[in-house]
């Protein structure tokens, strides 16, 4: 009996070192991107208005989305426009889905989801899995920050 507390115990401990590590590892791969990310920034002008903007659009906008989320809303809303403008529907997608990604990081959450059953929809229509799965993920994910998981169901 006292062995199974102990052994509970340990593993709680190794528990939370193990998540401290991630976060740990997390911001340090953050903070390292900062240099690609301001690269990536300083190409914006050179672009063509193409996917390949599009998606640079993304990339930077997925990076501010946890570390300055007003940052990433404004990059993901640029990427939305241009991903419209071009009609490329996949741009659209992710679009959505990083707006969402920011929103939910501000625990805006009925905007996060609006944003999230955008990007479902039109993934649905287009049949693109990959991202039919996140956004059903990010959703359920939403649900169980308000602590509503029966709406997820």
């Amino acid at each position: 009996m006292i062995k199974s507390i102990y052994k509970t115990k340990r593993m709680k401990y190794f528990s939370y070192l193990l998540l401290l590590l991630l976060y740990s590892v997390e911001g340090y791969a953050q903070l390292h991107n900062k240099p690609l990310v301001d690269s990536l920034i300083a190409t914006l002008p050179y672009q063509k208005e193409d996917t390949n903007k599009v998606l640079v659009l993304h990339d930077i906008s997925f990076y501010y989305g946890k570390l300055s989320p007003d940052s990433g809303i404004s990059y993901a809303q640029k990427e939305l426009v241009l991903a419209r403008k071009i009609a490329w529907k996949k741009g659209e997608v992710k679009a959505y889905n990083n707006l969402g990604n920011s929103l939910n990081n501000k625990s805006n959450y009925p905007s996060a989801l609006t944003n999230y059953f955008t990007s479902l929809r039109i993934a649905e229509e287009y049949n693109y899995k990959v991202e039919i799965s996140k956004e059903l993920g990010n959703i359920s994910l939403v649900y169980q920050a308000q602590k509503k998981v029966r709406q997820g169901d």
